[in-house]
C-alpha cells in the first residue's frame, strides 16, 4: 500500500510537471488584505501567455484565514471552515515547488524576552532583553530558493536591520542548503530529498540522514540599530541578599563571516553541542545602569558607577 501510495505521488507531480511545461503558471505578486475578520490573499502573474491580475481564489481552493492575530493563533484559524476533531493537517509534497523568489518588507517594534529559572540549589537567577530605546525596526530582504531531488538551496541574496529613522543597521546576505547525506544510495530514495522532506511530514520525524549547511556574511559598517540592554539578576529565598546587574551595549559593530554545518537528525548529545565557525570583528562599547545595578550581601550593598568599558577583537 505505501508503495502505491508513493508511486500515485510520482505520477501526481509528474502530471502537474507536464501541465505546467504546457501553460507554466508564474506569480509575480501576492498581496494579502485584511478584510473584516479574513485574511484575503490576491494572486497576480501568468497562465502561459495569459496574463491575470488581483484573482482572489475561492474558499474551497485556497481557506480564508482569521485575521486578528489571536483568532490565527488559535486551534481553529480558518473562517467558515473548521478542523474536524483527531483530523491530521493537510500535507502537501514539497515536489510541487521547483524554486521560489520573494521580497519583503516589514517594520514593527520587536518584542523584549524575559526569562527565570530555578536551580537544583533553590536560587532563582532571571534575565531580560531588551531594546532600550523600543524603536521599531525595519527588516527588509530579498530571498530565492531551488529545490530538486539532490538539494534545497535557499538565498539570502541581501537583508537589512534598520532602526526607524537611523540609517545603522546590520547587513548583509545568507544562504542554507539542505541535501541527503553522501552515505544514502539513490536506489533507496526514489524520489529525492522531497520524498524524504515529504515522509518527514507525514511521520512526525525524519529518518533519512540529511546534511545542512548555513553561511551568513554581515557586510562591513554593520553594528545593533538600537543600543541593547541585558538585565540579570539572582537571589535565594533562603539567603539574604540578591544581585542584580542591568548592562547596556551601546555599541556593537560586527563584520565578517558564520558558518554551520550538521547532521540530521541529531541524535547524539554530542551532536547538539557542535559550534559555528565564525571570522567575526568586533567593536563594542558597553556601559552598566547606575540606578539599578547592585550586589547586596545581606549585610551592606554595593552599587556600580561610572563602569563602562570598550572592547574591540576578532
Amino acid at each position: 500500500a505505501h508503495a502505491a501510495a508513493a508511486t500515485a505521488r510520482h505520477l501526481a507531480v509528474l502530471a502537474l510537471r507536464l501541465l505546467e511545461a504546457a501553460l507554466p503558471i508564474y506569480l509575480s505578486d501576492v498581496e494579502a488584505v485584511a478584510a473584516g475578520d479574513s485574511f484575503l490573499l490576491f494572486f497576480s502573474g501568468l497562465i502561459g501567455p495569459f496574463p491575470f491580475t488581483r484573482i482572489h481564489l475561492p474558499p474551497f481552493v485556497v481557506p480564508r484565514l482569521r485575521a486578528p492575530l489571536s483568532g490565527l493563533l488559535s486551534p481553529q484559524p480558518l473562517v467558515g471552515q473548521r478542523f474536524r476533531p483527531g483530523a491530521g493537517a493537510p500535507v502537501a509534497h514539497p515536489g510541487l515547488v521547483a524554486e521560489w523568489t520573494a521580497t519583503l518588507d516589514v517594520a514593527g517594534s520587536p518584542p523584549g524576552v524575559d526569562g527565570a529559572l530555578q536551580l537544583r540549589d533553590g536560587s532563582c537567577p532571571t534575565f531580560a532583553v531588551t531594546l532600550k530605546d523600543d524603536c521599531p525596526l525595519h527588516v527588509r530582504c530579498e530571498v530565492s530558493g531551488k529545490l530538486n531531488a539532490e538539494e534545497l538551496r535557499i538565498d539570502l541574496r541581501s537583508f537589512s536591520i534598520t532602526g526607524d529613522g537611523v540609517k545603522r543597521g546590520l547587513k548583509g546576505s545568507a544562504e542554507a542548503k539542505l541535501s541527503v547525506a553522501k552515505e544514502v544510495l539513490p536506489s533507496s530514495l526514489p524520489g529525492g530529498l522531497p520524498e524524504a522532506l515529504y515522509r518527514a511530514q507525514c511521520q512526525g520525524s525524519l529518518s533519512t540522514p540529511l546534511a545542512v549547511e548555513v553561511s551568513m556574511l554581515l557586510d562591513s559598517g554593520s553594528e545593533l540599530p538600537d543600543p541593547l540592554q541585558l538585565t540579570f539578576g539572582e537571589e535565594h529565598p533562603l539567603m539574604l541578599g540578591s544581585a542584580n546587574i542591568v548592562l547596556q551595549v551601546d555599541r556593537a559593530a560586527l563584520h565578517g563571516r558564520l558558518r554551520f554545518r550538521a547532521d540530521l537528525p541529531m541524535l547524539r548529545k554530542r551532536d547538539l553541542l557542535q559550534l559555528p565557525e565564525m571570522d567575526l570583528h568586533f567593536d563594542a562599547a558597553v556601559s552598566l545602569e547606575e540606578e539599578s545595578s547592585f550586589v547586596d550581601d545581606g549585610f551592606s550593598t554595593a552599587w556600580f558607577q561610572d563602569v563602562a568599558a570598550t572592547a574591540t577583537g576578532r
